[in-house]
């Protein structure tokens, strides 16, 4: 199960990317994993075949996945199942960058696979050569280098093959139509499967970690990208918070904690901090989630007066805390940024003028992006931490 939090932030990149009608698509497949499509059919407002369409071009761009679940013992009809893809999701907002790597490190045709794949979805090999070579640029691009650029990608895995069932939407035949005006040719000529292309995130994230590293000179030559350099990553992060949050007797104090398990008198001793400003700072500290206190009673009756409360880190319960508010800032961020964008469309209808007295409407925008994109950088480094198994 997934955070509520992160729900509602693919929700909303759901919306903005896609509209509304996929919005309530979307939101009827996460309120549980491995739906049906008849189930999902029955949770929106929307007739069959425009249901089947929206659910499969969220298939097609990685926002939802199907599994085959089983089969009727009366029919021969192949049940599917469908649960969300926040993994995925939230990947989405680094397409950009990703075709912006392409471009700088590559040539104009692997900008133009990828930058096809990131908006159309996943795709077959000919269909991504025909839109290729129908977009107008300055030079004709040939099908030759376009099918070479593709054998590129998916040797250094930037792209990955994925198989869709032509039934993984179970459309029948109200939608059948509308299954194979989606479907590539391959599919239609092979009535089982096909491969498609589509982009591989995992690998995309590493080649701009590597580019990063290259540009800014952080790290040196030699040194890898080990689980050891992650952590120590992690944890430079989390104590940067916790230093602006609640200051530097704070970050002492939580220093001390990582490494033992501690009274309060102790924890002043070991941090150098007043007695009376340890406790208050342990009790912030465990507010935010970034400690825990364990109580070991000295008699059955766990009176206070008669009670040790030790303090300790866990460093993956402040990973996942971390991660949750990395999620809501995100989420708040993206909110305003829409806010601010429809307040800019409707202020030009109403009034263009309005607009040419205030030109730094236009620069919150750039700094939200801005904002938008640092943020995600940091929760691509807490990606493989799983805030689910916590309270929210």
């Amino acid at each position: 199960m997934h955070s509520r939090k992160e729900i509602d932030l693919a929700v909303q990149i759901i919306q903005d990317e896609f509209g509304l009608a996929a919005r309530k698509v979307f939101e009827a497949v996460s309120q549980r994993d491995n739906l049906t499509f008849e189930y999902i059919v029955h949770l929106v407002p929307f007739r069959r075949r425009t249901c089947g369409a929206i659910l499969y071009t969220l298939i097609k761009h990685g926002c939802i996945t199907s599994v085959h679940k089983s089969q009727k013992p009366t029919s021969s009809r192949i049940v599917y199942t469908y649960r969300i893809n926040l993994a995925y999701i939230r990947c989405r907002q680094r397409f950009s960058r990703y075709a912006l790597y392409a471009k700088t490190k590559h040539t104009q045709e692997h900008f133009m696979v990828l930058l096809t794949i990131a908006l159309h979805g996943a795709m077959s090999v000919n269909q991504i050569m025909s839109i290729v070579q129908q977009v107008p640029s300055e030079s004709s691009l040939r099908s030759a280098d376009v099918h070479k650029a593709i054998c590129d990608l998916l040797e250094i895995q930037l792209l990955q093959r994925v198989r869709y069932d032509k039934t993984c939407v179970n459309l029948d035949r109200a939608c059948t139509r509308t299954d194979q005006e989606h479907m590539p040719s391959e599919t239609q000529e092979n009535d089982s499967s096909s491969s498609f292309l589509r982009l591989n995130p995992r690998s995309l994230d590493a080649a701009l970690g590597r580019l990063k590293e290259e540009d800014t000179r952080l790290l040196s030559v030699e040194r890898s990208a080990s689980d050891v350099d992650v952590h120590l990553r992690r944890q430079k992060h989390v104590e940067a918070v916790i230093k602006t949050r609640l200051g530097a007797q704070a970050l002492r104090i939580f220093r001390v904690l990582i490494r033992n398990q501690l009274e309060q008198k102790q924890v002043a001793e070991l941090s150098m901090v007043p007695v009376k400003d340890t406790r208050d700072i342990l009790y912030k500290l465990l507010k935010f989630g970034y400690v825990q206190m364990q109580e070991i009673a000295r008699t059955h009756d766990h009176a206070p007066s008669r009670t040790n409360y030790l303090w300790r880190v866990d460093c993956s319960d402040v990973e996942k805390t971390v991660k949750r508010e990395l999620i809501q800032a995100l989420t708040n961020v993206h909110l305003r940024k829409l806010f601010e964008v429809r307040r800019y469309r409707t202020g030009i209808v109403k009034n263009e003028r309005m607009w040419s007295s205030k030109p730094l409407k236009r620069e919150v925008l750039k700094d939200l992006e801005v904002t938008t994109m640092r943020l995600d950088e940091l929760l691509l480094l807490f990606d493989d931490v799983d805030v689910a198994s916590q309270t929210v």
